[in-house]
C-alpha cells in the first residue's frame, strides 16, 4: 500500500501543537502499511508557510529528511499530468500534489485540505 501526504498534513508537524500528535500517528500508521510519498513541492510549501506565519526567525522548521516519507520529483512527467487533472476547480500547487500521487500510484491522499480531498475523490482516489 502507498499513501501520498501533502502539505496540509505536514504543516501540522511543524505549526499546530495539537495536530502535531495526530498527524504524527497518522504518518506512523500509513508507513506500517506500505510507503509514505510526497513531492519536493512539500519542502518548499513549508518553507512559505513558514514564512508566512512569521515563525523563520523563532526557529520553527521541519527536518523533512528525518521524516519516513520518499520524495517525488518534479520532472516533466509530474507537470504534464498536472495540467491535464479533469479536476476544474483544482489550483496549480494541488495539481502538482495530486498528479504526482497519480504518477507513483498512491492508492490513499493523506491531507487535511478539504479541496484536495474533494479532487481525490472526483478521480478516485481514497483519501486519509
Amino acid at each position: 500500500m502507498r499513501a501520498y501526504c501533502d502539505t496540509s498534513l505536514l504543516a501540522d508537524l511543524l505549526l499546530d501543537a495539537a495536530g502535531s500528535r495526530d498527524a504524527r500517528a497518522v504518518l506512523s500508521h500509513w508507513r506500517a502499511r506500505g510507503a509514505v510519498v510526497t513531492s519536493r513541492l512539500t519542502g518548499v510549501e513549508l518553507g512559505r508557510l513558514v514564512m508566512r506565519e512569521g515563525r523563520a526567525s523563532r526557529g520553527a522548521r521541519l527536518n523533512m529528511g528525518a521524516l519516513p516519507l520518499q520524495f517525488v520529483a518534479l520532472d516533466e512527467q509530474v507537470l504534464l499530468q498536472a495540467t491535464v487533472l479533469p479536476v476544474q476547480f483544482l489550483k496549480s500547487l494541488d495539481a502538482i500534489h495530486l498528479a504526482s500521487a497519480l504518477i507513483t500510484r498512491c492508492d490513499v491522499v493523506l491531507t487535511r485540505d478539504r479541496q484536495m480531498a474533494r479532487a481525490c475523490e472526483e478521480l478516485g482516489i481514497g483519501v486519509g
